[in-house]
């Protein structure tokens, strides 16, 4: 039994009377038949007058995206002849944050209310939500009943899909620049011969085949189309230095959404992707494949990526995905370095896949580090994490450059503009052949 407010306030006048008692003698006779009054009140309200039962309903999409606000709604049914008030709390999973909800609730007698509010998932996986907690009150209001009803609700995270629809909107649109990415291939260019066409006003003269001109007796250009059926393996660390956080998601959640970005890119453009995930060891491998049915696995295997706190094996995942690489591949790496020897593993293994792959290195560029490198310090420790963070800085400057210098290609992006920045390098590496 949960005593309302307006309980002890009665309550509260009724020790007030005995007190005054001392003054006004008569109320040591009245004062107490109203506080028995009061009491036996409340236990009709809490036995009889509250109601046992509010049917509730938690209706919310079985999928969320990563990072993206979701609505979660709760109908609440009256099936009484007089009003309800209540207060409730909801249990989402503890790595959501919930706002927009008001935990009052009044039902006219025989209604039913929805009540809404808005969650956002941080965390990648399959979650479930808890108990709803009523706290019923009696029709009295002097007490109040507390109830948990269960509704097992089972939902899914994924990786960020709000840039996998942008892009999916680039690809319709006129002026793709519009969404943060570079001119796409628009027909007649490409890297593959089509076939041949008339001339038309507007055509790069350099597409004149003069030949078929000849033959023909009229102006034919030459049509090309973007290389189909290559191949892009997405390799994603899931190792100790993936845990630190750009915002409120982690690397690793930053590397999944940029990794589910350019693979959607991938396989709608027709090339072959797979997926490796791996920290001290190979933790999942989805060999290459196309179309609707890999983007889903590719999602399924990233929604599952988890963080092991273990120093990761560039040796091992490599090996691994050298045993299995049969085509010249993009070779897409999530990782972050720290140390000079991490990062000697990594130019060493990465550039074993040179010339006959193309690696391409991503890594997150951390702003505090930059901004602590940007600073004019005031003192003396200042001075020493300015040093610090500029020395980091110029550690991993130095390996970009040996792997440029070396053929691979480098991606280093602060989190907000990685997905678009991997996915822009993918598009450069299209439209060039270099693939």
């Amino acid at each position: 039994m949960i005593f309302t407010p307006l309980f002890l306030v009665l309550l509260g006048g009724g020790l007030a009377g005995l007190l005054l008692g001392q003054l006004f003698p008569i109320l040591y006779l009245v004062v107490p038949w109203c506080n028995l009054a009061l009491a036996a009140a409340a236990l009709v309200d809490y036995f009889f007058l509250t109601p046992r039962k509010l049917p509730v309903a938690r209706i919310l999409p079985p999928a969320l995206a990563l990072g993206e606000k979701r609505e979660v709604e709760l109908i609440f049914r009256n099936i009484h002849p007089f009003p309800l008030r209540a207060f409730f709390r909801d249990t989402p999973p503890s790595s959501f944050s919930e706002n927009g909800k008001s935990p009052r609730l009044v039902l006219p007698p025989h209604s039913i209310r929805t009540v809404r509010y808005e969650i956002t998932p941080y965390q990648r996986g399959a979650f479930g939500f808890g108990p709803l907690f009523l706290r019923l009150e009696g029709r009295l209001r002097l007490t109040q009943k507390q109830i948990a009803l269960p509704l097992p609700t089972a939902v899914d995270v994924y990786p960020g899909h709000r840039n996998v629809r942008l892009f999916h909107l680039a690809l319709r649109a006129a002026n793709p620049q519009n969404y943060g990415l570079q001119a796409l291939r628009r027909r007649g260019e490409g890297t593959d011969f089509h076939n041949l066409r008339d001339y038309v006003p507007g055509d790069d003269y350099r597409l004149i085949d003069w030949k078929a001109t000849a033959r023909r007796a009229r102006f034919m250009v030459r049509e090309y189309q973007e290389e189909r059926n290559q191949q892009v393996m997405i390799l994603l660390d899931c190792g100790r230095l993936m845990s630190p956080r750009a915002g409120k998601l982690t690397k690793l959640d930053h590397a999944a959404n940029a990794a589910l970005l350019v693979a959607y890119a991938a396989l709608s453009r027709g090339d072959r992707v797979g997926l490796l995930a791996f920290s001290n060891r190979v933790t999942f491998h989805l060999a290459m494949g196309r179309g609707k049915t890999q983007l889903a696995r590719i999602n399924e295997a990233l929604k599952s990526a988890r963080l092991e706190f273990y120093e990761s094996d560039y040796r091992q995942a490599f090996s691994f995905l050298a045993r299995r690489l049969r085509r010249r591949s993009l070779i897409i790496v999530f990782t972050e370095v720290a140390d000079e020897d991490s990062s000697r593993e990594l130019l060493g293994r990465l550039m074993s896949f040179h010339p006959r792959n193309l690696p391409l290195c991503v890594t997150i560029v951390d702003s505090d580090i930059i901004a602590e490198r940007e600073m004019v310090p005031d003192n003396e420790d200042e001075v020493f994490r300015k040093a610090a963070a500029a020395e980091f800085l110029h550690r991993s400057e130095t390996l970009f450059r040996r792997m440029e210098d070396r053929g691979a290609l480098v991606v280093n992006a602060p989190a907000d503009r990685l997905s678009l920045s991997v996915l822009n390098k993918y598009l450069e590496i299209k439209s060039r052949g270099r693939l």
